[in-house]
């Protein structure tokens, strides 16, 4: 993830080293070694696939890749993300420290890994119209579009679950997961981590996002209470209910910030998008051109009228970099 704007472009290697010091003294290692190994490593990608690895390096990657675009003059009106995604929202708007951030999503991370392992499944139904097939032991953990919601539960009910879903001809698919998140089966991480939680110092945002767990904008009393970011873990992400919020703003360039475009995808579904708002992904999937594709996103959001200024001083970017700005300005 990101290996191309890690090697070349000193703001993002910067703000992701910083955020890799963080993490050490809770993680024991430096995500470095994993993530940006000198050499192929299967070991390294296994690692990677575990939740607790998994979390900080998602968060590592989606603050310098804010943090980068901050400096091409690219700064948010509103936030929002999805699970985690809310963390770094929250850290970019002031209300944790970097250091404080790093040490709640390391917790978060290795909590919820040490929970039973469980499955999680997407389905193409509205959370009223899934209810009535649930049983009792598999529950909503994500409300992703309208007619796209996901379960978590154990491996057997969700399996039961998919099986009786098919026989509807009702649309699903397992997710690559290997625990039951926002569910009862995380619900052993709720006191640990509300432990965590209460040695954070927080301050009142400083800029607006979307709760992924109410789906409406965050009161700042809910941002600096540790008891909202324990419940945040266990109950539903509204995503899509947070995604119509921003749509009510035509004139919104929504792009996200962060590996793959999973969520600029679920947006463009969305039945309330307004017919030729910009939903952007800055970075793709394919990992070899992800300088290319930030580019080409900073070059859409520029021809959607977003003034892009580099801030940086004549070393601060790569020189493939400072001629797309030069060009653009």
């Amino acid at each position: 993830m990101a290996a191309g704007l890690y090697q070349s472009e000193p703001v993002f290697r910067a703000e992701f080293d910083a955020c890799a010091d963080a993490l050490v003294p809770h993680l024991g290692l430096d995500i470095r070694s994993l993530i940006y190994p000198d050499v192929a490593d299967e070991a390294a990608e296994s690692r990677l696939a575990e939740t607790s690895i998994t979390q900080p390096v998602l968060f590592a990657i989606e603050y310098a890749l804010a943090r980068l675009l901050m400096t091409w003059g690219v700064t948010p009106n509103a936030l929002i993300g999805h699970s985690l995604g809310e963390y770094t929202a929250a850290c970019l708007a002031g209300v944790f420290s970097r250091e404080d951030a790093a040490a709640v999503v390391a917790a978060r991370g290795r909590l919820m890994q040490q929970q039973p392992r469980g499955a999680m499944m997407a389905v193409r139904l509205a959370p009223s119209d899934l209810e009535p097939h649930l049983g009792e032991r598999v529950a909503i953990a994500g409300l992703n579009a309208p007619q796209l919601t996901v379960v978590s539960g154990p491996d057997a009910e969700v399996q039961d679950l998919q099986t009786r879903l098919g026989e509807l001809r009702i649309g699903c698919k397992v997710l690559a997961t290997s625990h039951a998140f926002h569910s009862p089966m995380m619900d052993g991480a709720l006191e640990p981590f509300r432990d965590a939680m209460a040695r954070v110092t927080f301050a009142r945002p400083r800029l607006p996002w979307i709760s992924c767990m109410t789906g409406d904008w965050i009161k700042p009393e809910q941002a600096v209470d540790p008891e909202y970011w324990v419940q945040q873990l266990r109950r539903p992400v509204r995503f899509s209910e947070g995604v119509r919020r921003l749509l009510q703003d035509a004139g919104q360039i929504l792009i996200e910030v962060g590996p793959g475009s999973a969520l600029s995808t679920l947006v463009r579904q969305h039945r309330d998008r307004p017919a030729g708002q910009q939903v952007i992904a800055s970075l793709g999937q394919d990992r070899a051109r992800d300088v290319h594709e930030l580019l080409d996103a900073v070059g859409r959001l520029w021809a959607s009228g977003v003034k892009i200024e580099n801030r940086l001083k004549n070393d601060g970017a790569s020189d493939g970099t400072k001629k797309a700005l030069s060009v653009l300005r």
